[in-house]
């Protein structure tokens, strides 16, 4: 994953960068199969892991000079995806679709922590 993030970041520094005044990055996120553990609460340990690799090497890229405007993160809600249906969950935030009952995974809560610190704590 950090070479493909990493090879990206060099190819935004290439002539063609000169079409955009800065980038964008948006719906970029990790599907994973999260459930309710025994304790309440859903840990999602891979996407914590997922995303810190990827803002950290948008973090290397934007000290390299690459103009990134800004960064969404896919999805804040578990939600009905085209190529996964109900099966695989992008969200931050798991969502019982039975009775829309919503949990904050960990990974919301280190995100939370990350926003705090505009990226600090990558």
């Amino acid at each position: 994953m950090a070479y493909y993030t990493r090879s990206y970041a060099l190819w935004c520094r290439q002539p063609v960068q000169t079409l955009f005044s800065a980038y964008l990055y948006t719906e970029n996120g990790q599907s994973c199969n999260d459930r309710i553990y025994a304790d309440g609460k859903v840990h999602d340990a891979d996407r914590i892991d997922y995303v810190s690799r990827y803002l950290s090497e948008l973090r290397k890229a934007i000290d390299e000079g690459v103009p990134v405007r800004g960064y969404l993160h896919w999805s804040f809600l578990d939600n009905f995806e085209w190529s996964y249906g109900y099966d695989e969950r992008f969200g931050m935030v798991y969502v019982d679709y039975l009775s829309q009952r919503r949990i904050m995974k960990d990974s919301a809560l280190w995100y939370k922590e990350v926003i705090k610190s505009n990226g600090k704590t990558v």
